[in-house]
């Protein structure tokens, strides 16, 4: 089990073996001796098994289980505003192509591959629009009867994500036809999230914005995972439930192993040379390895949940926070083209894992005896949060379009909650037991053997066999539209005026009517052709409007 691998030492039973898609898994009763004798690195899951931490077979009480402390990044706003017109501006693509075929000088074979790209690329997206439709519409969590639906929920997204790489798989093995032909380019265009809508001929730039939407995906998955209730269980305080956490921690390791092939794609293809130098942007090397460590550390906020409700020892749960903080360590710098949203969530939790650490690591040094050094962990923790958490939490929540608050409200009264009562404690044991000195430094961080937690690799083609380099001078093959926010918000501001000058040519040509009778070889009639136009366009003002924001 990937997810109680650090804690596999104080469990009787443990998984052994990998369970493949649709097998069985296997396990085996253990004696303590024989725990306590296994390195805890010799229990790490194996990674080429992705499904391995949510298919060992749980037990009654894992069903009931209810997980404290996890709160996980729901990309599910970005996820719609990318597929919202993929389907349309695709069959813009097949237009375009189709209007070329005529013209292009190419074999008729080659035409017969980019025909079957378009076929695989169309697929892909439709695959997304069902998944987005079908597990995701819906804003209100999953509530399952029973614990035997929910287990085949579980399976459903398994076959899901199975899905994802088989048609992922199918589209970059495939490779753009056209990529190497001067006379044959397509536009492929995409929706970034604070950039606007950015087409570009280059194939490299689609086969990115793909993979980071199946990432976006698997991540959505995992959140509606976690916030869902089995039986009454889970999601009261935006808790969430055992057997389904485990879920959420395989889709964010593979969520993670695709934004870090994403990655690896750009960066062979160079494609920081498409994107204008100003633009921020969704596919650059720092934004898309900074939303591979937002998934990572995700996964291992998960274990630190559940050695929380297990009630480990706090120098494991220090060491397991501290783990999930350093994640965040080879961090891009901010003029990367970063996405402020995902950012500004990145320092929150990883401020969020420190804290957690100083504080189970006061504690731990409460149990030494350590009084000085417990009240100044504890307190620097608590400082922390107050001052850097809560600013970036905020600062999360008002990028972009603003976040629900409520959705993390639990979360952040938790974490508050044990930070502030830590605290005290240290203070107040130090003052009436150990009667020692605050420290003047902080101690080194709790060492722990622990298992890694990587993200899985998702078995794609190498990065080099999908894509061409870009040359330098892309950004002019490159059109945005970064004006669409504010055309629709002058629309939005003049609709009451262009109503009015719409019903003040309905009246107009009301009363004009009458003259449609005239015969048009009367100079009169011919001299109101011009007047009666005006007034058509003035009746189809709003219309006019309407079309001029969407464009």
């Amino acid at each position: 089990d990937g997810v109680e691998a650090h804690h596999a030492t104080s469990e009787e039973e443990v998984a052994v073996g990998p369970k493949g898609v649709g097998g069985k898994s296997t396990t085996r009763t253990r004696t303590r001796s024989e725990i306590k004798g296994t390195s805890i690195a010799s229990m790490e899951p194996p990674k080429s098994s992705p499904a391995l931490a949510h298919h060992v077979q749980p037990s009654a009480e894992d069903w009931s289980r209810s997980i404290p402390f996890v709160f996980l990044l729901d990309p599910r706003v970005e996820l719609r505003s990318r597929l919202k017109s993929s389907k349309v501006w695709h069959q813009e693509t097949e237009k375009e192509f189709f209007a070329q075929e005529k013209e292009i000088k190419v074999p008729e074979d080659l035409k017969d591959e980019v025909r079957a790209f378009l076929k695989r690329r169309k697929a892909l997206l439709e695959h997304f629009l069902t998944v987005e439709s079908t597990d995701l519409s819906s804003s209100s969590p999953w509530t399952f009867s029973s614990t035997e639906l929910a287990a085949e929920k579980m399976k459903e997204i398994d076959g899901v994500t199975e899905e994802t790489k088989s048609h992922l798989i199918e589209y970059l093995s495939c490779g753009y036809p056209l990529a190497k032909d001067a006379g044959s380019k397509l536009h492929f265009r995409w929706a970034e999230s604070e950039g606007g809508d950015f087409q570009t001929i280059h194939h490299a730039f689609d086969a990115c914005q793909m993979v980071l939407t199946a990432a976006l995906l698997e991540m959505c998955l995992a959140s509606r995972a976690h916030t869902a209730s089995v039986a009454n269980t889970g999601n009261t305080r935006n808790t969430g439930v055992k057997v389904l956490l485990r879920l959420s921690f395989s889709l964010l390791r593979q969520a993670a192993g695709l934004l870090i092939y994403a990655r690896d794609l750009a960066k062979a293809a160079k494609l920081q040379n498409v994107y204008p130098d100003s633009r921020v942007r969704d596919c650059s090397e720092a934004c898309l390895h900074l939303l591979s460590q937002v998934a990572l550390s995700d996964a291992k906020s998960i274990t630190v949940a559940i050695a929380i409700e297990k009630k480990s020892s706090n120098g494991l749960v220090s060491a397991l926070a501290h783990d999930a903080a350093q994640v965040f360590e080879n961090r891009q710098s901010d003029g990367d083209g970063l996405r402020p949203k995902w950012k500004f969530y990145a320092l929150w939790k990883e401020q969020v894992c420190k804290s957690l650490a100083l504080a189970f690591q006061a504690l731990h040094n409460l149990e030494l005896g350590e009084g000085g050094i417990a009240k100044l962990c504890s307190s620097t923790a608590l400082r922390d949060y107050n001052d850097v958490g809560i600013l970036s939490r905020d600062s999360y929540d008002g990028c972009g379009k603003p976040s629900a608050t409520a959705d993390h409200a639990a979360y952040d009264e938790s974490c508050i909650k044990f930070l502030s009562e830590t605290a005290r404690r240290a203070e107040r044991e130090n003052a009436i037991v150990h009667m020692k000195g605050t420290a003047t430094s902080l101690p080194p961080p709790v060492k722990r053997g622990l298992p890694r937690v990587e993200e899985i690799e998702p078995g794609m083609p190498a990065p080099k066999e999908c894509v061409i380099e870009i040359p330098e001078d892309a950004s002019k093959d490159g059109k945005q539209s970064n004006n669409s926010c504010f055309r629709r918000t002058m629309v939005y501001l003049a609709m009451p005026l262009l109503a009015l000058i719409s019903l003040m040519g309905a009246v107009v040509w009301l009363l004009l009517l009458p003259l449609k009778l005239i015969p048009c070889l009367c100079p009169v009639a011919c001299g109101l052709q011009l007047l009666w136009e005006a007034i058509e366009y003035m009746l189809k003002a709003p219309l006019h409007a309407c079309v001029w924001a969407g464009s």
